[in-house]
């Protein structure tokens, strides 16, 4: 959730770049223009080239000969003046390949950016074997609480508040065991997709998350029925889980 704000400035300074770029890139270029056609007016006002007389080309009789270049009517630019119109192309290639290279700087950002995310969230997900044993029978140990508090809960006719207790306390239970850092707006659905399990004790949950679900979302109120029928669920899954 938090890479969205992350990437913000990346693509502020993406625009910025563009925005920089382009007036760069159309002065180039109206330089060139204006360098090209400043030339011209010099060559169609030099005197000599006014005066010169036209000549007609000799007529070729036998063989075609090329002429040397520099012969004929002159043009009134010197060797030492040849046009610079290319440098305004240079400068236009420079801004592109500038361009270029910031582009590909700010898609390497993102792309780290997005990576590391990536690499955050699967640290979050390990192993369940990873995990001390002591630690996961601890956080196994808990589940028989879990089940005599929702017993005491449907006593009283409770049953809503019981059949959500039972799926916290397996939440908390599969949050230890999956490695999974829970958050107060993460859904069981959530957890069910974010936590590493054995795929038995991941099939065992689902079911849990299921009737769960379907006791609280159904459409009749939730009763003994379905109170025991999620009891049955999580009793599956307490056996799943000590192997």
């Amino acid at each position: 959730m938090a890479r969205g704000p992350r990437l913000l400035p990346l693509a502020a300074a993406l625009t910025l770049a563009l925005v920089t770029l382009a007036p760069l890139a159309a002065r180039a270029a109206a330089a060139s223009d204006d360098e090209v056609r400043r030339v011209t007016r010099e060559v169609l006002s030099d005197p000599e080239y006014q005066q010169a007389p036209k000549r007609e080309a000799p007529r070729e009789t036998t063989t075609r000969r090329t002429r040397p270049a520099g012969r004929g009517v002159r043009s009134g630019i010197s060797p030492g003046k040849a046009p610079a119109a290319g440098g305004g192309d240079v400068a236009m290639v420079v801004l592109v390949i500038a361009g270029i290279a910031l582009v590909l700087a700010i898609g390497g950002a993102v792309l780290g950016t997005f990576q590391r995310s990536r690499a955050s969230r699967a640290s979050r997900r390990l192993s369940p074997e990873i995990v001390a044993p002591e630690a996961r029978a601890a956080a196994i140990d808990l589940l028989p609480a879990s089940l005599a508090a929702a017993r005491r809960l449907a006593a009283e006719g409770r049953y809503d508040e019981a059949v959500h207790a039972l799926l916290r306390g397996a939440i908390d239970t599969v949050a230890v065991i999956g490695r999974l850092a829970l958050t107060a707006a993460m859904t069981s659905r959530e957890v069910q997709r974010g936590a590493t399990l054995a795929p038995a004790e991941g099939t065992a949950f689902g079911d849990l998350v299921l009737a769960v679900e379907r006791s609280l979302f159904g459409a009749e109120d939730v009763g003994p029925a379905e109170f025991e029928h999620c009891v049955d669920a999580f009793n599956l899954l307490e056996a799943r889980l000590r192997g």
